[in-house]
C-alpha cells in the first residue's frame, strides 16, 4: 500500500487516512482469518474473494459496498465486518441497500475479537430494522445489532 500511495487515497468523511486503513485492514484480515469459519457456518463449498479491494493497482483499488466474500453457485454474498467487540455493533444502511439490488443472499459476519464472539446476520430476512444516525460513522444511517445475535466462535 506504501509502494502504490494507496493510504494516501484512504479517506471517510474527516476520518484520517490511518484510522480508515486501520478499519479496513482489521476488516481484511478477519475476512482471510475467518473465511473457513464462514464457509463452514453456512456450508459453502465455493467461497471466494470478491469486491474491488486490489492493493496491486493504485489505479483501480477502491473501497466499496460490495460484499467481501461471494460463494456464486448459492448466489450468497458475505461482507466481513471486525471490531474489538466492544461497544455496539452496526451495519450501515447502505449494506442493506445493496444487498437489496442484488439477486441471492447477502450475510453480514461481524466478528468480535476481543470477546471471542460473532453473529451471523442475514440481510434479505431483516423487516422493520430502524436506522439511526451513528456519529461514530460520520453520521451514516444504521442499524444496530442487538448483543443476543452473538455467540462464541471458539468452543
Amino acid at each position: 500500500m506504501m509502494n502504490y500511495a494507496i493510504i494516501q487515497k484512504l479517506n471517510n468523511h474527516g476520518r484520517s487516512p490511518e484510522s480508515v486503513y486501520y478499519s479496513w485492514r482489521m476488516g481484511s484480515l478477519a475476512e482471510i482469518i475467518f473465511s473457513p469459519f464462514i464457509a463452514d457456518k453456512l456450508k459453502l463449498k465455493n467461497l471466494e474473494k470478491n469486491g474491488s479491494d486490489d492493493l496491486t493497482n493504485p489505479e483501480t483499488f477502491k473501497r466499496t459496498g460490495d460484499a467481501d466474500l461471494i460463494d456464486k453457485k448459492a448466489n450468497i454474498r458475505i461482507d466481513v465486518q471486525c471490531g474489538t467487540g466492544e461497544g455496539e455493533a452496526t451495519i450501515k444502511k447502505h449494506k442493506f441497500d445493496h444487498a437489496a439490488k442484488n439477486d441471492g443472499t447477502t450475510y453480514i459476519f461481524l466478528a468480535g475479537l476481543m470477546t471471542g464472539t460473532y453473529a451471523l446476520i442475514n440481510l434479505n430476512d431483516l423487516e422493520n430494522v430502524e436506522f439511526k444516525a451513528n456519529d461514530r460513522w460520520e453520521g451514516a444511517l444504521c442499524w444496530t445489532v442487538p448483543e443476543s445475535e452473538f455467540k462464541p466462535y471458539y468452543d
